[in-house]
């Protein structure tokens, strides 16, 4: 499970009808960090349903202003936190959740008590914790903005470990 930080604004939500802009960086980026990790989703917009690569958001909000590079406000990530994502795990029960960027990071590391861990995302990624039967990883965001704070090498580096806790994990199994 892929926790990133939100869906957007709902300029971008109607121009793309609720699904994501077919040309995102971001989503071309998350899809070779995941082939680098030895998945093989369909490549975006198609649908996967055959990886297990599950991606949500921790915010389920629109942005209300500045477009895309709004601000997120803190008591929407609690109120999504606790409404949505914490259920979706529940049901889900993921072996391994992986914090994509700051703001999710913020959100699954209050979310599990994850004290030991590094508050901010950059000390974080990289890196990984236990919290209820699931491996919880922290990564950088790899849209523009977090590229431009965690280097797209490091970025290929955390999630080739996360591949290799994967195949680790399914080859004691």
């Amino acid at each position: 499970m892929i926790v990133g930080q939100d869906f957007g604004d709902l300029a971008y939500f109607e121009r793309f009808r609720g699904l994501d802009d077919p040309q995102s960086p971001t989503n071309s980026n998350l899809y070779k960090l995941l082939i680098e990790a030895g998945l093989h989703p369909n490549p975006p917009p198609m649908q996967d349903r055959v990886s297990g690569v599950f991606l949500t958001n921790s915010l389920l909000c629109f942005k209300t202003a500045n477009g895309m590079s709004g601000s997120v406000k803190a008591s929407w990530s609690r109120t999504c936190t606790k409404a949505h994502l914490l259920p979706l795990v529940n049901l889900l029960k993921p072996k391994v959740l992986v914090a994509l960027g700051g703001p999710s990071w913020e959100s699954i590391r209050r979310l599990f008590g994850l004290k030991i861990a590094p508050e901010p995302i950059m000390k974080a990624a990289g890196q990984h914790w236990s919290a209820q039967a699931m491996e919880v990883f922290a990564v950088g965001h790899c849209g523009g903005l977090g590229l431009a704070n965690r280097f797209w090498e490091l970025q290929v580096e955390d999630w080739r470990r996360i591949g290799k806790f994967l195949l680790d994990n399914a080859a004691s199994k």
